[in-house]
């Protein structure tokens, strides 16, 4: 529910090359298509039964807009039900205005954690309007929803009171988090708890609160309905002080389970995503993946896990979604510190050591695609409990594993400042995910994804400073350079210049401060270390 303040730089890495060290064993083909009677929404929880999807909850409008009396507006919840065959393209719906005004607010709320556990879908926590005291909240709550009751009672027009059951707790009090679960164990994970009108400047309109936590539970039936037992909670307010983001579940080489935290936003003291990836354990053990930065997805997207047991390798594949960095037109690395929508399809390899590498796959989503979606697995597909794709048991050419629906769309990459709901919208579409058993040839790999150096630059709020950070993992000689790039009847000037003899190991942060903004404009930034050079182009705008 915040908006990075810094102003657009592009970042374009010079030099991008193909690797083909740790192909992928498959390709992913995407086809979109629309399933009639069935309207745009996004940010929803959805479920699974035999070869039916329901979907609850979300929003209707599209990506939020800025003013804090507008923004979220209940107007746009999503008040209906949706089940949909998506074989058939049939599609059964009904209002939840027979619920109780409680249960109503809840379960039209948007950015809430769900997961399903056999039958029942567990509707965590969410943001939306409560019309006591007329503004929004995150809702202390958790709602247990029986499918296939609710499922039955829509297609035959009956009520579906009997299929929601509600659990009122605080700890539940989360949206922008993610939860799963292993066994009878829930995992809710990061997120915050946002009471209020968002407000883009940060003024006082919202009481904003980062779990920056690991919760973890189980739910119990009694007497009385439902009860969460058991509940433990492992917090750290740097490296789990995270929302928005991707947790992926993960199947290791022994073929037990684990999760990846994968980037989120935002970092606790400066105004940018999170670059580092962070794995957990089933015994709420944490670490950070080092040696690893994922630089083309920051904000949760659709995104699908294979596992291939031949190799003991694990594919996390994002579909398009909200980055700072993506690929150009010339397949060059660009940096936009506005962290726009984009088009883009990417790999991140995790190798039987758990080494990860971020790949650009050769496809693209439409329409700026991938934001506040979800991908879902397909029937009689073969995946593990945690709905990690078991690849090897795959036995055709090409085989449909899952669906993408809603999310939102954008006319184009940066539309927050301008939007007026008329620039950004839910999307109607479906797209089926293909794939193919034929090994990828033309993704490419992103080579800082593994570069210990981890450079960052970018821009203050103010725009007269040029920050940047990176680590050393030995005493070197440094030399950092800021110059304009010469243009036609230009020279070339150099704006910032500085040599650093005998730089200690470890993470640096380093500025060239100037006395006016930096005016709009290409740059361009070298670092050279032990005399390696790497340069970056640099665009103010």
């Amino acid at each position: 529910m915040k908006t990075m303040t810094r102003v657009l730089i592009a970042l374009l890495v010079l030099c991008f090359t193909n690797t083909l060290s740790a192909q992928s064993p498959f390709q992913i083909h995407l086809n979109q298509r629309s399933i009639p009677n069935l309207p745009g929404i996004h940010s929803y929880a959805f479920a699974r039964y035999k070869n039916l999807i329901v979907f609850i909850g979300g929003r209707t409008d599209g990506l939020h807009l800025k003013q804090p009396w507008r923004s979220f507006h209940p107007d746009f919840n999503n008040r209906h039900i949706y089940v949909v065959n998506p074989i058939t393209n049939e599609v059964w719906s009904d209002s939840i205005g027979s619920l109780s005004i409680e249960l109503q607010e809840q379960i039209s709320s948007a950015n809430m954690q769900f997961v399903q556990k056999g039958y029942e879908l567990y509707f965590i926590g969410g943001y939306g309007n409560q019309a006591k005291i007329d503004d929004k909240v995150s809702f202390p709550s958790m709602v247990v929803i029986q499918i296939p009751t609710l499922i039955k009672a829509i297609q035959k027009k009956k009520p579906i009171a009997p299929a929601f059951s509600i659990i009122h707790d605080e700890r539940m009090a989360v949206c922008g988090g993610q939860v799963e679960v292993i066994g009878n164990d829930f995992y809710l994970i990061g997120g915050h708890r946002f009471d209020g009108s968002y407000n883009p400047k940060g003024n006082p309109t919202y009481v904003q609160t980062y779990t920056s936590a690991i919760r973890k539970f189980n739910v119990v039936k009694n007497e009385n309905g439902y009860a969460i037992a058991n509940f433990s909670e492992v917090r750290d307010t740097m490296i789990l002080h995270r929302r928005d983001y991707n947790l992926c579940p993960v199947v290791l080489p022994d073929q037990s389970f684990g999760f990846t935290i994968m980037s989120g936003v935002f970092q606790p003291e400066i105004d940018m995503p999170y670059r580092t990836s962070v794995d957990v354990n089933t015994s709420c053990e944490y670490s950070i993946k080092r040696g690893f930065m994922q630089y083309y997805v920051n904000y949760h997207t659709a995104s699908m896990g294979v596992f291939d047991n031949q190799s003991g390798e694990m594919h996390h594949i994002y579909f398009g979604g909200i980055g700072e960095y993506f690929l150009d037109e010339n397949g060059q690395l660009t940096q936009d510190s506005n962290v726009p929508f984009n088009k883009m399809v990417s790999r991140v390899h995790r190798d039987a050591q758990g080494r990860l590498t971020e790949y650009a796959l050769p496809i693209q989503m439409e329409g700026y695609l991938g934001s506040a979606c979800s991908f879902i697995p397909a029937a009689k597909v073969p995946y593990f409990e945690n709905d990690v794709l078991n690849f090897r048991k795959l036995k055709d050419d090409s085989t449909l594993v899952g669906y993408i629906f809603g999310g939102i769309t954008a006319v184009g990459p940066n539309v927050f400042w301008t939007n007026e709901r008329d620039e950004s919208s839910a999307s109607t579409k479906l797209i089926e995910v293909w794939v193919i058993n034929t090994p990828e040839t033309k993704e490419k790999i992103n080579p800082f994804s593994i570069d210990p150096l981890a450079l960052e630059v970018y821009t203050n709020a103010d725009m007269n400073e040029l920050n940047m950070e990176f680590h050393l993992d030995k005493v070197s000689d440094v030399t950092i350079e800021f110059t304009t790039i010469e243009q036609p009847g230009q020279t070339e000037q150099v704006l910032g210049w500085d040599d650093i003899k005998g730089l200690e190991v470890g993470d640096h942060m380093l500025a060239f401060t100037f006395e006016e903004q930096i005016p709009a404009g290409t740059y361009m930034f070298t670092i050279t270390v032990d005399g390696e050079a790497k340069i970056l182009k640099i665009i103010v705008g």
